[in-house]
């Protein structure tokens, strides 16, 4: 290296004194060489100075910790306009609370069909000339009532069970049939019947329904209330024969069974039995079609 500082002096004394047509003496360009070497030593170490100088800068941002990137802002919606609206007067007298629906109301499902029937279902009404209900033909004062025995006899009885049970089942016109409502005979109710006779009284017996048959075919006259307010009711069929209590047999001549039809005409005495006819529930037989 100090070979050619020392050529380049050379060259650049050589250009001045072609230039200037003279040559400085020997210790002003020692001096001037001197002074140039000297410069280029401080602009080197300046020069090297700054370049390690931005070295460690870069090393020190390069070590510094890494700060966390800011969290993301999330756009907020603008907030409602608030429109001050001044409040309803209160009413001067306090109102009724609102009405609530009834309990009872109408599911808003559909309620699933039921099937026809060959029969439409029997309204129970709670008359006893309805069809619909279980009743006693109970003789006014009497402490028995008529009843079937074992030979399907109409009897007086004190005994209130199925066979004493009756339904009354209007044909037409204000006739009905006396029907028994426990009693069956081939699944089918029994209709009471005046018997056929010559004499004053027949025998009441339970026979097959037949609507053709005037005998089985029943009229109810109110005639008046008992003591208690009950109504009460003579019951006859045709040919003016009356269902009355014959309890010691005078009618049918001895031996009756306490129940006969016993005609009734102008000039007859007073036999006419009036009946109650207590309501027993309803009746389970069924309904006529």
């Amino acid at each position: 290296m100090p070979s050619n500082d020392f050529g380049r002096d050379l060259s650049a004394l050589a250009a001045h004194g072609e230039r200037t047509g003279h040559l400085s003496p020997a210790a002003a360009i020692r001096a001037r060489a001197d002074r140039r070497r000297r410069n280029r030593q401080v602009a080197t170490g300046a020069l090297a100075f700054l370049v390690v100088g931005g070295i460690g800068v870069g090393i020190a941002v390069n070590q510094q910790p890494r700060k966390a990137a800011p969290p993301a802002v999330t756009p907020t919606a603008p907030a409602p306009s608030v429109t001050n609206t001044p409040p309803a007067p209160l009413p001067s007298t306090p109102s009724s609370p609102p009405s609530r629906p009834p309990s009872n109301s109408t599911p808003t499902s559909t309620p699933p069909t039921s099937k026809p029937t060959s029969k439409p279902p029997r309204t129970v009404t709670g008359n006893v000339f309805a069809g619909d209900r279980e009743v006693l033909l109970l003789p006014e004062n009497s402490e028995a009532t008529v009843a079937l025995d074992g030979n399907e006899r109409a009897t007086l009885s004190d005994n209130f069970g199925d066979r004493a049970l009756f339904v009354l089942n209007e044909v037409s016109g204000g006739r009905y049939w006396i029907q028994t409502a426990r009693i069956r005979s081939g699944g089918e109710a029994l209709c009471l019947e005046a018997g056929e006779t010559s004499g004053a009284a027949a025998p009441v017996t339970a026979e097959g329904c037949d609507a053709a048959a005037q005998r089985q075919l029943w009229r109810f006259r109110k005639v008046g209330e008992t003591s208690d307010g009950k109504p009460k009711y003579t019951i006859r069929t045709a040919g003016d024969y009356y269902l009355v209590q014959d309890p010691d047999g005078t009618l049918s001549g001895g031996g009756g069974t306490g129940i006969v039809a016993a005609y009734i005409g102008e000039g007859t005495p007073d036999i006419d039995t009036p009946f109650v006819l207590p309501d027993r529930g309803e009746a389970s037989q069924p309904s006529l079609d």
